[in-house]
């Protein structure tokens, strides 16, 4: 291996190095020299022709070496890279990321049209993802949620759905619908008719607010209602780049929050509730049947709780395992079967072991025609 050694990565040959070292202690050597011996002198006798032992060998030695790079491999992590952010070694990639952003397809909900949806007048009905600050859990007192809100929009542009869906941010939950369970945990953080204008680039999106933040609120608060823009103004153009939040007049966005560029952050444990319930969306109206719910978590041992009720009544609970436990965030769906027309409120939490106490919840109210 030295011919090669400036061609290869140094863990590898480490990995290398020590597969080969282990294949080799438990190699026992014998004497075959008779054996080798007999079988080249009366090849008939063991049913190969002489010719061929050359071309076994050299198949021999191309196996062992496959084996070993598959063995090689196998012990490399696998990443997968976000643009504008470290690659992180997970089994999923982290939600709330480009393709995980597009809305849902199989009922009709305020997320439910992926792809825009043509209608009279160059008019398009379109799926905005907004993201807002509501109640944490743990030491994290305040983390971001993501719901999908139906809207139209005046002309099919990149531009235009950012503009729209950080307008729609910055005018909080109480404009997008009548208050639902759970929406009571949000921060309004924006002042009333506060604007922002939108420019689009390749590699930069800016957002110029008409006002500052609400004045009140805390350190944190203010931190979180910052990337809700950013995680919003992303979502929404489908790329993961800086996003540049200010005033007009170059003053502070909230007396702790400079104006400045702003990522995602490469963990977004510090920033994404535990629990989300990501299908149906919020003000949903749901026509298949048997409905479904989806969501994500990142939680102890993957538990996640749930409880569907009517009317202020249960009328279903149970408890649901996600794909993977956190510090990875994985997915997970609970079938509640035919439903009847209704109004109903699915609520999914993430138990604090040993306490009926809950650690962080998301609560989505939907209609079943």
């Amino acid at each position: 291996m030295n011919d090669l050694d400036g061609d290869l990565d140094p863990q590898l040959q480490a990995r290398l190095r020590a597969t080969l070292r282990r294949h080799a202690e438990q190699i026992t050597p014998r004497d075959r020299l008779g054996a080798i011996q007999d079988a080249v002198t009366q090849p008939h006798r063991r049913g190969m022709p002489a010719w061929l032992l050359p071309l076994a060998a050299s198949l021999l030695v191309f196996v062992v070496g496959a084996g070993i790079a598959m063995i090689a491999q196998s012990n490399t992590p696998q990443t997968t890279a976000v643009a504008g952010t470290a690659a992180t070694t997970q089994s999923v990639s982290p939600p709330g990321i480009l393709a995980s952003e597009t809305p849902p397809t199989h009922a009709s909900t305020t997320g439910a049209t992926p792809v825009p949806t043509q209608a009279a007048g160059n008019r398009v009905e379109w799926s905005a993802p907004l993201y807002y600050v509501a109640t944490g859990a743990g030491r994290r007192p305040w983390l971001l949620y993501r719901d999908f809100v139906r809207t139209t929009l005046a002309q099919d542009t990149l531009t235009n759905r950012v503009s729209t869906a950080v307008n729609l941010a910055l005018a909080g939950p109480t404009a997008w619908g009548p208050s639902m369970p759970g929406q009571e945990s949000y921060v309004e953080a924006w002042q009333p008719g506060t604007r922002a204008a939108v420019t689009v680039n390749a590699d930069r999106i800016a957002v110029t607010l008409s006002s500052p933040g609400r004045p009140g609120l805390t350190a944190a608060q203010q931190q979180l209602a910052v990337q809700s823009l950013v995680w919003t103004a992303t979502a929404a153009a489908q790329q993961t780049v800086p996003v540049d939040v200010w005033l007009s007049d170059g003053a502070p966005v909230f007396g702790n929050v400079s104006a400045g560029p702003y990522t995602r952050p490469s963990d977004w444990t510090t920033v994404l509730a535990p629990v989300w319930v990501t299908s149906p969306g919020r003000f949903a109206s749901v026509w298949s049947s048997p409905v479904v719910v989806e969501g994500q978590a990142c939680t102890f041992e993957a538990t996640v709780q749930w409880e569907l009720t009517r009317n202020a009544t249960v009328v279903a609970s149970g408890h649901t395992t996600a794909s993977s436990a956190c510090p990875q965030r994985g997915t997970w769906r609970v079938n509640l079967g035919a439903l009847e027309p209704g109004t109903y409120t699915f609520r999914a939490w993430e138990p604090r072991i040993g306490e009926e106490r809950v650690l962080a919840e998301h609560a989505v109210t939907f209609v079943v025609g």
